[in-house]
């Protein structure tokens, strides 16, 4: 199995983001999945994951004003 995930669009504000978000959501995937397999450490996890997709949330409305102003650019 390829574990490279498939792109099916790509913008020029979108395309330097998208190995970084697929690397992020990895992160966030192998937290939520060490939450429930080390429930020693769950709070911990839960918090990384989170806080991970905290971070994803923030960047693709980031991503999504830029392409707005890309759209609106572009005669």
């Amino acid at each position: 199995m390829d574990s490279k995930i498939k792109r099916t669009f790509s913008t020029f504000t979108r395309a330097p983001y998208q190995d970084s978000i697929a690397v992020v959501l990895h992160a966030c995937d192998f937290h939520l999945d060490q939450a429930v397999k080390d429930k020693a450490n769950y709070s911990l996890h839960m918090d990384l994951h989170y806080r991970l997709k905290t971070y994803l949330i923030s960047l693709k409305d980031y991503i999504h004003e830029q392409e707005k102003l890309e759209k609106v650019s572009v005669p």
